[in-house]
């Protein structure tokens, strides 16, 4: 598991932003949850993939209920991938998995879940985050080495995320890999 130490070696000190405790207890967090929002934090910019500093709402650490599976729940927002200012990653509070939400222009929206809990969202980003900024090997060979030995680590921590060929992280590595 990543720490803050990682965070700021990888991003900066400035570069990982914190959500406020009182805020996160109100919206209902887990301990867990609530030590990872409020203690670790989130990386401000890991690549094309992840953004704190998303364009328009929901802005980031919004919370809003909304209804999953017939039941009440809360969604916190997270951020969302850099170009794309009608994505947004938001919490589960509730279940506690992370959702990738598509607002379209005609007001539908669509939603998948990308891993099973925010601890391995954190995880995923930040590793990411790191990858995609990392001097990529100078032949097509080493490329593809590199890439397939990533993939794999990010699978042993959250299959679940890759569990079709066109979920969320498969086809976002799959762009990355190119």
């Amino acid at each position: 598991m990543i720490n803050r130490e990682d965070l700021e070696r990888a991003f900066g000190a400035d570069g990982v932003v914190t959500m406020n405790w009182n805020e996160a207890k109100d919206a209902g967090l887990s301990d867990e949850n609530l030590f990872l929002l409020t203690r670790l934090g989130l990386p401000r910019d890991a690549g094309p993939l992840f953004t704190t500093n998303v364009v328009g709402s929901p802005e980031l650490f919004t919370a809003q209920p909304y209804q999953s599976s017939g039941q009440d729940s809360v969604a916190l927002f997270l951020g969302g991938p850099r170009d794309e200012k009608g994505m947004r990653y938001f919490l589960d509070v509730r279940d506690g998995y992370v959702v990738l939400l598509t607002l379209k222009d005609d007001g539908v929206a669509k939603s998948e879940i990308v891993n099973s809990s925010l601890a391995d969202f954190l995880e995923f980003i930040f590793h990411l985050g790191v990858w995609s900024t990392a001097p990529a090997p100078s032949n097509v060979r080493g490329q593809k080495i590199e890439t397939q030995e990533f993939v794999m680590r990010l699978m042993e921590r959250d299959d679940f995320a890759f569990r079709r060929p066109d979920t969320w992280w498969s086809m976002a590595v799959e762009q990355l890999r190119r």
